[in-house]
């Protein structure tokens, strides 16, 4: 089985700095040694609470949550982290790109996390469960559900008696809906890949179940167009994907056999975010080409499959 996607990205601008650490004493737990922080981040109605990020600003160490929203972030020993030890007080961010974001400090010390603090208990458990809720909904919607293709199928049109330079023989239509449910808008911008005119292309990035990419479709996409969205606001794009595209010049590009997703390309930037977070997983995002690399950014979306079947 096979799954696509099409996706979301938001990108930050902010900075945030650390401070000294102002214990000065090691007061390590027995049962953690300050090598890691756990916790859980529950979503507003998702059943299925995994994949946000959980990325603590300056080391950069990073983790996901699953589907009950647990997470174990482990710290490397002092002696396996990169350059010298690192103390003092860094922000954790808990990101997830159509959610609220929320953030917590923590303490270090030569590179381990002090035990106890504010936020976190002698065994390194968080005191509190983080809960995000939906700033921006994805709903995306195929026609049909099951496409068949043929194998055999050819460039000769045999109503026209003609040899045909290019035929999209299968074809699904994709409606997708963005809207902003809750939101300060004066935070938030949204990108969306354009064609240069200022007309919004959308460009896939379709990833089989096993998250490979399928296919990187890229709709004359030439830049990023910036919109100041409003609460409720809602943007429907429609267009067509082929399935299966026979060319006498290039080669086929037939999909296989599978169960795909798609997921849209945009970008919401968070002003109130540090940039270094959307940029540890996927450095230079608006100033790329949608590529596989956005595969790395956390988002929820509402999604209706499509199946390829072969008739051969």
């Amino acid at each position: 089985m096979r799954t696509f996607s099409i996706f979301i990205i938001i990108s930050s601008l902010a900075a945030f700095g650390c401070t000294e650490n102002p214990f000065a004493d090691d007061k390590r737990s027995i049962t953690n040694d300050g090598t890691f922080v756990s916790g859980q981040v529950l979503l507003d109605n998702e059943s299925d609470h995994s994949g946000v990020y959980v990325w603590i600003r300056g080391p950069g160490y990073n983790t996901r949550t699953d589907k009950n929203g647990m997470f174990k972030l482990q710290i490397p020993k002092e002696g396996v982290q990169p350059g010298a030890a690192f103390s003092g007080q860094f922000t954790v961010y808990f990101y997830l790109s159509n959610f609220t974001t929320d953030s917590l400090h923590l303490t270090f010390l030569k590179g381990a996390l002090l035990l106890p603090q504010t936020d976190v208990d002698s065994r390194g458990n968080l005191k509190k469960v983080i809960k995000l809720s939906s700033i921006f909904s994805i709903t995306t919607e195929v026609i049909p559900k099951i496409v068949t293709i043929n194998d055999e199928d050819s460039l000769f049109n045999e109503e026209t008696n003609e040899w045909e330079f290019l035929n999209n023989l299968d074809t699904v239509k994709i409606k997708t809906t963005y809207q902003f449910t809750s939101v300060d808008y004066l935070s938030y911008q949204l990108y969306i890949p354009s064609d240069g005119l200022g007309n919004p292309m959308i460009s896939l990035i379709i990833r089989t179940e096993d998250n490979s990419v399928e296919r990187i479709q890229n709709l004359n996409f030439q830049r990023w167009e910036v919109f100041y969205p409003n609460r409720n606001e809602k943007k429907v794009f429609k267009f067509t994907f082929p399935v299966t595209s026979k060319s006498i010049v290039f080669p086929s590009t037939d999909i296989p056999p599978g169960e795909y997703e798609f997921r849209p390309v945009i970008a919401i930037v968070n002003t109130r975010l540090p940039a270094s977070l959307l940029q540890s997983l996927c450095p230079g995002i608006l100033h790329l080409q949608p590529g596989e690399s956005f595969m790395n950014i956390p988002v929820k979306q509402k999604t209706t499959y499509f199946t390829v079947k072969s008739l051969n």
